[in-house]
């Protein structure tokens, strides 16, 4: 018989700065290792804070891995079309040698209206469609995203 396994989620909506959320993301983790927890898994989402504001789960994964000796860590989900494919794929490949092959990774094309329009700018193109380009105004994507330092 398949011995089950418990994991949790969380999306870091803690009513904090962004540092302190991450420490208590952390400290969660610790924790559901200590308890026996088998897996944590962490939201992407970038911009909105009242979604959970962290937009890059595999660097805050790297910092748990180094807290953590057991507990598997994944992303729930990394919105990959807001993203090149190849660093991701690549960054996931060396965080899963440094995390001792305990990374599980979760991918989606969804997420919120608002994070697509804000990184990127929708252009009509010729025969009708759209064509997509990196957002070109600094200053909206500096309104968007507070920093690290909130």
């Amino acid at each position: 018989m398949t011995r089950k396994r418990l994991g949790f989620f969380t999306r870091l909506l803690d009513d904090a700065a962004p540092k302190e959320r991450y420490r208590l993301a952390t400290e969660q983790i610790r924790h559901a290792e200590r308890l026996g927890f088998d897996s944590a898994w962490i939201a992407q989402h970038h911009f909105h804070e009242h979604e959970g504001g962290l937009p890059s789960p595999l660097v805050f994964l790297a910092h748990a891995a180094a807290h953590t000796e057991r507990i598997r860590l994944g992303t729930a989900i990394i919105t990959l079309p807001m993203e090149d494919p190849l660093r991701v794929a690549e960054d996931a490949a060396v965080l899963d040698l440094l995390a001792d092959g305990r990374l599980e990774v979760g991918f989606g094309s969804g997420g919120t209206p608002t994070s697509f329009f804000t990184l990127w700018s929708y252009q009509r193109a010729a025969g009708g469609g759209f064509c997509r380009t990196p957002a070109s105004d600094p200053e909206r994507l500096a309104r968007r995203f507070a920093g690290p330092s909130g």
